[in-house]
Order: structure tokens, then sequence, then C-alpha cells
């Protein structure tokens, strides 16, 4: 009502209203941003222990290769230091079966693909070996397996063929069963002639060859 006046009473309720409800609304912020500080600093939490798990992890992995890198240096001192190697030929020579044992390992299984070299190799086998026009031959993959980066095993299929009399190609066989590089025979057919001039073999086979693996030093992002 016009001249109505307000009372000393209800103006200290209205104040007090006042204050209840900024009080409430303050309240109210700080919960608020309690929670969520409270939510962002437990994800924190967790993101910086699966941080020093993998941290942890990879100073053990370390230090375990550090290890393992002294013993396996001892250990190829020891396998390249004997005076007879692992196929009885002499490690400091130049014969056929010499050579220490990490090259005769490397012959075995070479880590490079080298069709032309395997060629020449097996070739030179079965030199002066009583063969009457021997071959070798395959089909050379150079360019697939040049980007073959998989260190598994890598077959390398080759067909042999010779002819000479019955202990000549006997002896083929042999060769092929002793050779340090590894041979599979997957099939061996024979022919001859009915007047005795001799026998012809020709030879299915595969050989193998191991990729190297690079070292490589990732990173990882932890989530």
């Amino acid at each position: 009502m016009p001249g109505q006046k307000i009372s000393l009473r209800h103006i200290q309720i209205d104040k007090s209203n006042t204050i209840i409800v900024v009080a409430t609304a303050a309240a109210a912020a700080c919960l608020v941003f309690s929670l969520v500080a409270t939510q962002t600093l437990w994800k924190q939490s967790r993101y910086n222990a699966k941080v020093i798990s993998k941290m942890e992890t990879t100073r053990d992995t370390l230090k375990q290769n550090i290890d393992s890198l002294d013993q396996l240096g001892t250990s190829y001192e020891t396998f390249v230091g004997e005076t007879t190697n692992i196929i009885g030929g002499v490690s400091g020579g130049s014969g056929d079966r010499d050579g220490d044992n990490a090259k005769i390992t490397l012959d075995a299984l070479p880590s490079v693909y080298d069709f032309p070299g395997t060629i020449s190799g097996f070739n030179k086998l079965l030199i002066n070996r009583g063969f009457s026009n021997p071959e070798i031959t395959g089909s050379d993959q150079e360019v697939t397996e040049a980007i073959n980066t998989n260190p598994d095993i890598v077959e390398v299929p080759l067909q042999f063929a010779a002819s000479g009399n019955s202990l000549a190609i006997q002896e083929l066989v042999t060769l092929l069963d002793n050779s340090i590089r590894p041979v599979r025979v997957d099939s061996m057919s024979f022919s001859g002639e009915s007047n005795g001039g001799g026998l012809s073999v020709d030879i299915e086979a595969r050989t193998y060859y191991q990729p190297k693996k690079n070292f490589q030093v990732k990173s990882e992002k932890v989530q």
C-alpha cells in the first residue's frame, strides 16, 4: 500500500534470504568444481600410473637386454673361436669345408636373397664330380624378395638336372644330402638308355634363406 513502511524485521529476513541463496549457490559451485577436479585428478592419476608401469617395464627389458648382450658376446667369441668348425673343417682354412662357425652358419642359411649366388654355389658343388652337363635352374624372385621384411624362413625352389653313370648319380644325391645349404628334395626322376649309355636325373628341390630381422626402436602412446 502507498505509504506502508517496511519493517526492520522484513529487511533482515530479505537480507538473510539473500545471504542463504548466495551461500547455497557458492556451495553448489564449489561442490561441482570439487567433483570435476576430483575426476580430472583421478584420470590423471590413472594415466600417470600407466606411464610409470610402461617405463618400469621398458627399464627392466633394457636391463635384461644389456645382460643378454654380454652373454651373447661371450658365446659368439667361443662359437667362432673353435679350431675345428661344426662340419669338420678348419676354421682358418680356405677349403670347401673350411671357415669359422659364423661363416658356415651364414652359408647354410644366408640372410639376403641371392639367387645367382645360390645357383653358382650349387654349380661349384657339382663341378668335376663326374657329371655330364650338370644344370641348375629356378625362378629368380629378386623383385619380390627385395621388399620382404618378414624374418621367417623363405623357400627357394630349384631344379637339378645331370647325366652320368650310376655311381655319379648316387654321388649327386649324397652331395645334396651333405650340402651346407639345406636342400629338401621334393621329387626325383631317372631315365636311361637301353644300350647302357648312362643315366639322367631330374630333381625338384628347394633350399632356404632367412631375411635378417631389423632392430627398431618404437614409441608407444599411452592412453
